[in-house]
């Protein structure tokens, strides 16, 4: 018996060895025999920090990558999550190409999806170029400006229930968790804008829908882990049936689309200016979709919709709260042109609001919803330079690392709406401002991400004006459970009603 027990321990000492060998005498060697200059991994997870007391949120960790491989005038660095080797790319002209120009070599994010036991992962965002081509093209026109036109009815409506929210909430106190209301708020218009559905966040922050939100980006340590193994591994991850979203995530928003559909189709079809309309008429007219296909676009549309636009707002109500003349400068300016629209906000007067677009564009160079953007090397990809990115390589374009270069944004930790004034705008490499990427595959939904933001922050800011707590910080500690830039614990601000 006891040497039995010997043998399987010998065995797993032996195989830790074996393992640890393999890792650190050719794993970690990737980069250091291609002749590109890397930043020392450690066993056994790479690059990647899960320490505690020495975490940080990936979009500085990946600031940190940028700084130290940028001192070598490389076009790109090496790192390693597990064993898998990833390029950050480090100069602007490299993230044009790879964008852009060379596109056909990089069209794939190479983000894990399980088609087959995790339906809502194989979205727009994830799926490979052969399905994705094909679908995006398809789901283009639900971003049309007459689109936009129509959805911006609904958004208004929700930001009147947003005021009225902030007006029932100020009866008891004067300070208020700002990332919450705007996540209840962005929750509330993909919604109605997405299902057709009142969710009724802004009146219940328990709701059902705001309850999901939370567990889809409310992550632990453990979830994280997951989420670096499936990205590290995913044809074993898709072996050992991973999935990417909890099944209660899964079943609840599968239902959600299933008694959606059925509804419609008991009441015949009804013109409501809405996701589902876009994919139940895409269904109608021949392409083949099923119910799982459609609940993977109509979740990615509320995943993408209701997180990024609300940290963004958060974030700018916060720089806005600082910044008492910029606040009163937008506020000026969203007066006196919705004075002209009859006090109306519209997607037309809207449009004329430069100073907010600036505003907005300035919090999300400052504070990007993604630490970067990830490509697979689709065939291997020699550029003019002469050096070679292999098949199936992993590529990352750090946007938070570029967007805090001081050779790029001077003053980067400075929040300076200018920026973004056309003449400022011109002099600066389009790849220098990328919170939505850029080329074939940027974000499908930017303009109705902005359009919700500035739709918010007019409602809000025409009402109301924000100052900083006693406890509001300097500077803001993200959250390091969630890839999405968020503030850690939430944040406070004192409002006041005009």
């Amino acid at each position: 018996m006891l040497s039995a027990i010997m043998i399987l321990v010998l065995s797993i000492i032996g195989s830790i060895v074996l393992l640890y060998l393999y890792m650190t005498q050719y794993a970690f060697k990737y980069w250091e025999r291609r002749g590109i200059p890397g930043i020392p991994p450690t066993f056994p997870l790479g690059n990647v920090q899960m320490r505690r007391k020495n975490r940080v949120h990936s979009s500085v960790l990946f600031a940190s990558f940028y700084e130290q491989l940028k001192v070598n005038d490389a076009s790109f660095g090496g790192i390693y999550v597990f064993t898998r080797p990833i390029a950050v790319i480090l100069k602007l002209d490299v993230i044009r190409d790879i964008l852009i120009r060379d596109f056909q070599h990089f069209s794939d994010r190479g983000v894990f999806y399980n088609e087959q036991d995790d339906p809502l992962s194989a979205n727009l965002f994830t799926l490979t170029r052969d399905k994705w081509s094909i679908l995006r093209a398809k789901l283009t026109p639900t971003f049309t400006t007459g689109r936009m036109k129509e959805m911006a009815v609904l958004v208004v409506g929700v930001s009147q229930e947003l005021q009225l929210a902030l007006k029932h909430t100020l009866k008891e106190n004067h300070s208020v968790e700002i990332k919450d209301m705007m996540a209840r708020f962005t929750t509330d218009v993909i919604g109605n804008c997405a299902f057709g559905i009142n969710c009724q966040s802004l009146k219940d922050p328990q709701s059902i829908f705001r309850q999901m939100g939370r567990k889809i980006f409310e992550g632990s340590t453990g979830s994280i882990l997951k989420a670096l193994f499936r990205a590290a591994f995913p044809t074993l991850a898709r072996f050992l049936h991973c999935k990417a979203f909890d099944t209660e995530v899964t079943t609840f928003f599968m239902r959600v689309v299933e008694e959606t559909l059925r509804q419609r189709e008991l009441e015949g079809f009804e013109q409501r200016n809405d996701f589902m309309d876009l994919l139940i008429k895409m269904r109608q007219d021949g392409t083949h979709f099923t119910t799982e296909e459609m609940a993977a676009q109509a979740f990615l549309f509320f995943l993408a919709g209701f997180e990024t636009s609300s940290s963004t707002l958060t974030f700018c109500l916060y720089e806005l709260a600082l910044s008492p003349v910029i606040q009163s400068r937008v506020r000026e300016e969203i007066q006196a042109i919705s004075y002209k629209y009859d006090n109306q906000i519209t997607y037309e007067c809207l449009s004329e609001m430069k100073y907010l677009d600036r505003v907005i564009n300035e919090t999300l160079r400052k504070y990007p919803p993604l630490a970067g953007l990830t490509r697979r090397v689709s065939e291997t990809y020699t550029n003019a330079e002469g050096w070679k990115l292999m098949k199936d390589t992993s590529v990352f374009i750090p946007i938070y690392a570029i967007h805090h270069d001081p050779d790029i944004y001077g003053q980067p930790e400075m929040f300076n709406p200018d920026r973004f004034l056309p003449e400022e705008v011109s002099q600066r490499h389009r790849c220098a401002f990328l919170p939505f990427g850029d080329g074939p595959r940027n974000c499908i939904g930017l303009r109705f991400g902005l359009m919700q933001t500035k739709i918010g922050l007019a409602a809000l800011l025409s009402q109301f004006f924000f100052h900083p707590t006693p406890t509001t910080p300097k500077q803001i500690q993200f959250s390091r459970k969630s890839f999405a830039l968020t503030p850690d614990g939430g944040l406070w601000l004192n409002v006041v009603e005009l």
